[in-house]
């Protein structure tokens, strides 16, 4: 499930996300793993509000198995400048410190990679990477709050979704002064 929005597959119409429990379509949805139809399953662009919901029903596993969509306009947080002097500072990848700084954060990580010494590293931003207290304070002040996908094209003339009800809070995307100050 790609996004929480649903759409009369006849008419092209939306649907209101609450008139089609979630649950219904995620019980679908493992019984095609069952049936072997399909070998993974997942949701992508869920609030977790809606994750805790689905996770209240849901007997498969949730994960990511991709990436999201690539936004040339935003720099990706790889590059960034503090990031990459953090990592050359500790000897380690970008994608190392990240992982550390979540997983600080008491954020549940999985990484992705099908390259072996990829895999170690990341194993190794657990294990071995230690941030001290300038580094996340560095990374804490780049709060971007921003997502790569924001949903606005769901949010049409006849659409009951918006997205405040996609992601289930305020403000979204580029956030202004003042609504960073409310964070």
């Amino acid at each position: 499930v790609h996004w929480p929005v649903h759409i009369d597959k006849e008419t092209s119409a939306f649907i209101p996300y609450e008139e089609i429990p979630i649950s219904e379509t995620w019980k679908k949805l493992e019984d095609c793993v069952d049936k072997g139809l399909v070998r993974d399953i997942g949701v992508s662009n869920f609030s977790v509000k809606k994750l805790k919901d689905l996770l209240s029903t849901a007997d498969s596993p949730l994960g990511s198995n991709d990436r999201p969509m690539d936004n040339k306009e935003l720099e990706p947080v790889l590059s960034e400048k503090h990031i990459l002097a953090i990592a050359e500072k500790h000897g380690a990848t970008p994608a190392q410190v990240l992982i550390r700084w979540a997983l600080h954060c008491d954020t549940s990580v999985i990484p992705k990679s099908t390259k072996p010494h990829r895999v170690k590293e990341n194993l190794e931003s657990a294990t071995k990477l230690t941030l001290d207290d300038d580094d996340l304070a560095t990374i804490k002040s780049l709060d971007m709050h921003r997502r790569y996908l924001d949903g606005t094209f769901w949010c049409g003339k006849d659409s009951p979704y918006t997205v405040e009800n996609l992601w289930d809070e305020k403000h979204l995307g580029v956030v202004t002064k003042e609504a960073k100050d409310e964070l």
